[in-house]
C-alpha cells in the first residue's frame, strides 16, 4: 500500500513540474536575436552566420562567452550583442545604458573581450594572427528611445542601420581570399552553443551540464538530444511503479530508445540564475522533456585539431567551400567517432614553427622578467621563451610587441612535455 501512495505522489509531482511555462521575456529576447540573424542573412557579403555561439575564453581553465549573433563576411567577423531594450537609451561614460535600469552594466567591454578571445582562438586553432573582428550592439525594440549620440555611435546599430554600420566598420578592409574564408569557416565550426533543458510547458534553461554527473551512457560525444517522457499512464504507474522512456538521438542521427527507473538527478548551471530544485543546478530527469548538448567536442581538443589539419587551406591550394550564404541556427555539427590522440611531441618537434600567444611574464626574485610563457594550444600546451632572446630590445619596443596577450612567432628548441617546451624567436 505504501508503494502505491509513493507512486501516486511521484506521478502527480512529475506531471505538474513538467508543465513549467515558458518565460515571455526570454522568448522576446530570443526572437530579437533571430530577427538580427535574419537581417544578417539578407546582407550581401555575408558568408555564414550563427546564433548564440560561445567563444572559449583562453584566459580561464574552463568557460566561454556567448555572442548573440556572429557572422563571417567577405572581410572578417562581426560579433553582435542584441539589446531588446525599451525606454530611453543614453550614452554614459563611453557606454550605452538603459535609463530605467538601476544597476548599470557595461555593454561594450564584455563584447570587445569576446572579440579578443576569438582572435586568440584563431592564433591557436588556425595559426592566424591577422583575423579581423568588428563588434556591434544592435537595438531591436521599436519602443526604445535611443538618443542621437547612441544612434550615431559606430558600434551601435538598429535593424535598419545594421548593414550600413557593418559596411562602415569594414570600409578600410580588402575582401579576404577564398582560402582565408575557408579557414575562418573551419574555425567557427570549433565553437558550440549552450547546453539546454526544456520542459513540456515550454520553459527552457540554458547553461552548462556537469558531464561528470551525467549517466555514462548519455555521453556528450555520442548523443546530441535526449528526450524524456513518462513511460506509462496514471494507473499503470500506480501499480507498476515509475518508469521513464528515454529517446537518445546521436550526432549521426541514429536513435536509441530505452527505459529508465527514476530517480536520477543531473546538474545544469548558468551564470545568471541559481536553478534546479536546490538552487545549485540539480534537476530530476523526470521533470524534463528534452536535454540538449550544445557542442560535441572541446574547441581545443583532439577532434577539432585533427579536423583542422585535414581542412585548413593555404594560398597555393584550391578553395573547397562555396561563398554562397550558409546560415546555421544554433549549429549542430558533427562527425561521429572518437579522434585519435594527438602526438604533441611530433607536432611540436624541435625546429617546428608556430604562432603562439604570450600569456604571462614570468618574474624572478629580483623583480625582473626572466621568461615569457607562451600558449601554443590554449589550455593544453605551453612553452617558455627566455628573456635573453629579447634583451636587445628597449623597454618601449618590448611592451609594444611582447605584452601579455600579444601574438608571437616561435620555433621549438626542445620538447619535454606539453607544459615543458623551450622556444626561440629565431
Amino acid at each position: 500500500m505504501m508503494n502505491i501512495f509513493t507512486n501516486i505522489g511521484w506521478y502527480l509531482r512529475a506531471s505538474k513540474e513538467r508543465k513549467k511555462p515558458s518565460d515571455g521575456m526570454r522568448i522576446a529576447a530570443e526572437k530579437a536575436e533571430l530577427d538580427v540573424l535574419d537581417a544578417i542573412e539578407e546582407m550581401p557579403g555575408v558568408i555564414s552566420a550563427w546564433h548564440a555561439i560561445r567563444i572559449q575564453d583562453p584566459t580561464r581553465r574552463i568557460g566561454a562567452g556567448e555572442v548573440d549573433v556572429m557572422a563571417l563576411t567577405n572581410k572578417g567577423f562581426v560579433c553582435i550583442e542584441v539589446k531588446h531594450w525599451t525606454g530611453a537609451v543614453q550614452m554614459m561614460d563611453g557606454d550605452i545604458v538603459q535609463e530605467k535600469l538601476q544597476k548599470k552594466r557595461p555593454v561594450f567591454e564584455p563584447l570587445e573581450k569576446k572579440a579578443v578571445h576569438l582572435k586568440r582562438c584563431a592564433q591557436t586553432l588556425i595559426q592566424d594572427d591577422a583575423l579581423e573582428v568588428i563588434t556591434l550592439v544592435v537595438l531591436t525594440n521599436p519602443n526604445a528611445k535611443a538618443s542621437h549620440d547612441v544612434l550615431q555611435h559606430p558600434r551601435v546599430a538598429t535593424l535598419k542601420s545594421l548593414s550600413e554600420k557593418i559596411n562602415r566598420g569594414f570600409s578600410d578592409h580588402e575582401p579576404l581570399s577564398t582560402h582565408t574564408l575557408n579557414n575562418y569557416t573551419q574555425l567557427a565550426a570549433c565553437f558550440g552553443t549552450w547546453d539546454s533543458l526544456e520542459y513540456e510547458g515550454g520553459a527552457t534553461h540554458i547553461g552548462d551540464f556537469d558531464d561528470q554527473l551525467m549517466p555514462q551512457e548519455w555521453s556528450r560525444d555520442k548523443y546530441q538530444d535526449i528526450e524524456i517522457s513518462i513511460a506509462h499512464g496514471f494507473w499503470k504507474t500506480i501499480f507498476s511503479g515509475p518508469k521513464l522512456s528515454i529517446r537518445l538521438t546521436g550526432w549521426d542521427g541514429k536513435v536509441t530508445v530505452e527505459n529508465l527507473t527514476p530517480p536520477l538527478l543531473i546538474k545544469h548551471t548558468s551564470p545568471w540564475e541559481n536553478g534546479g530544485i536546490d538552487g545549485k543546478g540539480h534537476y530530476p530527469v523526470s521533470y524534463l522533456r528534452t536535454i540538449t548538448y550544445g557542442f560535441q567536442y572541446d574547441a581545443f581538443g583532439e577532434h577539432h585539431a585533427r579536423r583542422l589539419e585535414m581542412n585548413l587551406q593555404y594560398p597555393t591550394e584550391e578553395p573547397s567551400i562555396s561563398l554562397d550564404k550558409e546560415v546555421h541556427l544554433k549549429r549542430k555539427h558533427n562527425d561521429a567517432g572518437r579522434p585519435p590522440r594527438i602526438d604533441y611531441s611530433q607536432k611540436f618537434s624541435p625546429g617546428s614553427r608556430h604562432k603562439g600567444t604570450i600569456v604571462k611574464h614570468l618574474i624572478g626574485d629580483d623583480g625582473s622578467v626572466y621568461a615569457l610563457l607562451i600558449a601554443l594550444v590554449e589550455r593544453k600546451v605551453t612553452g617558455m621563451l627566455k628573456m635573453k632572446e629579447l634583451n636587445h630590445l628597449n623597454p618601449e619596443i618590448f611592451q609594444m610587441f611582447y605584452a601579455e596577450g600579444k601574438p608571437v612567432d616561435v620555433q621549438v628548441l626542445n620538447y619535454s612535455g606539453q607544459k615543458n617546451i623551450q622556444l626561440t624567436t629565431r
